[in-house]
This record gives structure tokens, sequence and C-alpha cells, in this order.
């Protein structure tokens, strides 16, 4: 061995020191900006059906996203029906995004029909198009930005002091679709 070698590892001795994370029993995912947009941390609650009392003995804590439908909300812009019929419309169109059943997996010994895989995304398709025929063209864009994108009113549309007309085009969109869809 050198003695170069030998030297630079002397330098070097004791100078290493462990990662020591915070103790976290709950695995809330990447701790990145990008991971934490839009995310809330909450707390899991146990509620009692015979004395309606909420508790967590546990302190489990969930990371879940949040949209900005739900924020509206909860922020009072728009009501329980308005959120109901997004919410539905929302959960339509995510349904179409979804890949068909793995029922490919369950079949061992016989010839693979697609017939059960075309017909849940038909009936997936046909659930979205029910629901988005209620929505006016004049709406189309806003509901598409901020109830199957989840992002906010869109600044190109309604900047500035215009966006609380934004938000009076929301409520009205989604009761009107609350409304066709009897909601």
């Amino acid at each position: 061995m050198s003695m170069a070698k030998a030297k630079k590892r002397s330098r070097n001795k004791g100078k290493t020191k462990g990662v020591s994370l915070p103790p976290a029993p709950w695995d809330m995912g990447p701790d990145t900006p990008a991971q934490r947009h839009m995310k809330i941390v909450e707390s899991v609650e146990h509620i009692d059906p015979k004395t309606g009392k909420r508790s967590n003995p546990n302190n489990v804590k969930r990371a879940r996203r949040v949209d900005m439908l739900e924020v509206y909300h909860k922020r009072g812009v728009i009501n329980a029906r308005q959120f109901s019929a997004g919410e539905a419309l929302r959960n339509a169109y995510e349904a179409t995004q979804k890949s068909p059943p793995a029922i490919k997996q369950v079949q061992v010994d016989c010839s693979p029909k697609p017939d059960h895989a075309i017909s849940v995304q038909t009936d997936r398709m046909s659930a979205y198009i029910n629901l988005s025929r209620h929505i006016r063209d004049e709406d189309k864009e806003l509901i598409d930005v901020v109830v199957l994108n989840g992002s906010g009113i869109p600044g190109r549309l309604y900047k500035g002091r215009r966006h609380q007309l934004g938000l009076e085009h929301l409520r009205d969109a989604l009761e009107h679709l609350a409304n066709a869809a009897n909601f």
C-alpha cells in the first residue's frame, strides 16, 4: 500500500456520519415539491358507531391528493349538490382512462374472449357520455380544466379581477349539470 493511500484513509477516518431519518411510522411517499403539490396529510380517525366519538389511538396518518373541485367545495364556492355532480362527472371520466380488467389472467385453458373487457369499457364510456352530454358548450372548457383535470380557474380566461366571474361561471355550470343530471 502506498503512503498516499494510507494518508487519504486516515484523513477521512472519523468524518463519515450515518444518515439519521426522523421517526416516521407511516410512509407518506417521497417528499419532493412535485409530490407535495396538492397533497394533504390527515389523521385517520375511527368513529365509534355507538357514541359517535372519533379516535385515532395509534396516531395513523394518511396522505392524499386534493383537487380544486374539493377545495372550492370546502371554501363554500360550490355547494354539496354541485360538488356531487362534478365528482360524478370526474369519476366517470377517470373510469374511462383505466385499462380493461385483468380477466385474461383468470383464463387458463380457454381461448381468450374479449367480449367481457369490451363490455366493461363500453359501460364506462356510456356512463361518462350520459353525464357529459348535459354540459353546455360555453361551459366545456371550464369543466374540463377544473373538474376533469383538477386545476383551478384558468387564468387565461379569468385573469385578475375577472377571477370572481370564473368562480360564478363554475358555480353556474355545475348547477346546470346537477339540474340536468338530476343530482
